[in-house]
């Protein structure tokens, strides 16, 4: 899979079937306004299906519990809290290795004086 160009525009190479439609959507948007190479579409589609196993574990969470009982009537912590974690970590990390985690910038502000200037000016 990689960015193909015809004339000044590229082509963007088609989601995989098995990502939600969420992710697709989500694919598609990161596409049309980031240049990537293809490394960094496998990186993607890595960050989209870590989301997507995110978010089955989410929901099975929701329906069974964050704990359960094992065999002997322990009550422990659900595995799949651990996929949830696990997978939402890996989206994360794939982000960063891309670069779409970056921050829009501060707004200007003046900056802060040293202690000293304001003692010396009797405040």
């Amino acid at each position: 899979m990689e960015l193909i160009r015809r004339g000044n525009k590229p082509r963007i190479p088609k989601p995989p079937n098995y990502l939600s439609d969420t992710m697709q959507h989500w694919w598609k948007t990161v596409l049309k306004n980031w240049e990537l190479e293809s490394h960094h579409i496998r990186l993607l589609e890595t960050a989209c299906a870590a989301w997507d196993r995110a978010e089955q574990a989410r929901v099975a969470i929701a329906s069974e519990g964050l704990t359960i009982s094992d065999a002997k009537g322990n009550t422990r912590a659900n595995p799949l809290c651990s996929v949830e974690l696990q997978s939402r970590k890996l989206f994360t990390a794939t982000l960063r290795e891309l670069g779409l985690d970056v921050r829009a910038p501060e707004p200007a502000r003046a900056p802060l004086l040293p202690s000293y200037y304001r003692k010396a000016g009797g405040s």
